[in-house]
């Protein structure tokens, strides 16, 4: 397997929640080590604030075959914590019914 660069990927993410919600759920904090790669993804809730840090790092370019399943598996997981949501309750929902 080829990559055709090492590469870090860094975002950093910052929301307000909106005025009558609060955070219910967040992201759970994810901390993945290799050799080959590094995945972290935290997310902090702060009152009304919500910030988001993810890093992912690909330290190599050629993986051997051997290897395929530990690299498949690696970014299976950065999948898994990248589809994680923050779950907001309160506020009001209007539905507005015309014919």
């Amino acid at each position: 397997m080829y990559f055709p660069y090492a590469y870090t990927e860094t975002d950093l993410t910052s929301i307000s929640t909106p005025a009558g919600y609060s955070v219910e759920t967040a992201p759970q904090t994810q901390q993945i080590n290799l050799p080959m790669a590094v995945y972290q993804n935290e997310t902090k809730v702060n009152g009304q604030k919500i910030e988001a840090r993810r890093v992912l790092s690909v330290n190599g370019i050629f993986f051997r075959a051997d290897q395929y399943s530990d690299v498949r598996n690696f970014f299976g997981q950065v999948q898994s914590g990248d589809d994680q949501q923050v779950v907001f309750t309160g506020g009001s929902v209007r539905a507005d019914k015309s014919n």
